[in-house]
């Protein structure tokens, strides 16, 4: 949106799936209270990627005390980065074209288990 430009730097080791170091930036802000909220992305240092993260990043960073917006941009990064670890995971390594170039269905048994319930392909039957 033209109100509201967000940097948003999210380190995770990808062994621990921790986040080892977090950092935002309100560079455009409809208020200058907004800048307040920015330096909540550190306080997610020390968690963990794992089941349940939505609720625990809704905690730190969203309500009346946090930003719709910097949510948002947190929960879509750490969505984007445990795609990625489900290759790393299988031993395939960071941003891996080995687990891509495997047919469908060997993809698919590789991610079943970190993906189960998560959407309809992965729904357990």
């Amino acid at each position: 949106d033209p109100y509201h430009l967000i940097r948003l730097n999210i380190q995770i080791d990808p062994k621990t799936r921790e986040i080892i170091a977090s950092k935002s930036e309100f560079a455009n802000h409809p208020h200058t209270l907004c800048t307040n909220v920015a330096q909540k992305a550190k306080l997610l240092v020390g968690v963990k990627i794992e089941r349940g993260i939505t609720r625990v990043v809704s905690q730190i960073i969203g309500g009346s005390d946090g930003c719709v917006h910097l949510r948002e941009l947190v929960l879509e990064t750490i969505n984007f980065a445990a795609t990625v670890m489900i290759g790393y995971d299988q031993g395939f390594g960071l941003m891996s074209r080995d687990f891509n170039i495997q047919n469908e269905k060997e993809r698919l048994e590789v991610s079943r288990p970190l993906l189960k319930n998560t959407c309809y392909i992965y729904k357990e039957e």
